[in-house]
């Protein structure tokens, strides 16, 4: 019951099992990507898991690639030696932020955040809102509801509903 996605609304703890990003939403993402003319970039994977995403853009894509999980156990699971892989609660702010900053770039506007549900709102308002005092970039979310404030004020790119789920590409300009 600890890992229902209800629960993972509520509670300020890691609690939801993974759940993989279908391929579906992986291809809208990089239609969605090509239409901008965007060859290369730089993507973090919040919540990445075993980098379904980072492993099918690197085929398609020159990608440089973070993932970020808490959950050691799907980092150790991934073989590919170009991949940053990182072990941090992304409630650490400061190691979150610093993570992010070094990696971006501010020579370009191919910064690309990944990031599925279950994902808490407010986290992704605090990361998104501290990158973008520094940088522009774009974020892939797949069932992420952009029926907030948060969004409202930034650009989307592409929005998609298949079957109950979405994904969009919203672009977020640095201030």
């Amino acid at each position: 019951d600890i890992t229902s996605y209800k629960n993972s609304k509520i509670k300020s703890e890691y609690n939801t099992a993974y759940l993989p990003t279908p391929y579906y939403f992986l291809y809208i993402a990089k239609k969605s990507l090509k239409k901008l003319n965007i060859d290369t970039f730089n993507l973090i994977d919040l919540g990445c898991g075993f980098s379904r995403p980072a492993l099918y853009f690197d085929k398609h894509f020159k990608i440089q690639y973070t993932g970020i999980d808490i959950n050691i156990n799907t980092l150790t699971q991934i073989k590919k030696k170009n991949f940053n892989l990182i072990n941090i609660n992304l409630r650490d702010e400061n190691k979150t932020n610093t993570i992010i900053h070094d990696f971006f770039s501010k020579d370009t506007n191919h910064n690309i955040f990944f990031l599925s549900d279950p994902f808490d709102l407010n986290l992704i308002k605090k990361i998104f809102l501290d990158t973008q005092t520094k940088f522009s970039f774009l974020a892939i979310l797949v069932n992420i509801d952009l029926d907030n404030d948060f969004f409202k004020n930034q650009r989307i790119v592409i929005s998609h509903n298949f079957n109950k789920r979405n994904i969009s590409v919203v672009r977020f300009n640095s201030n």
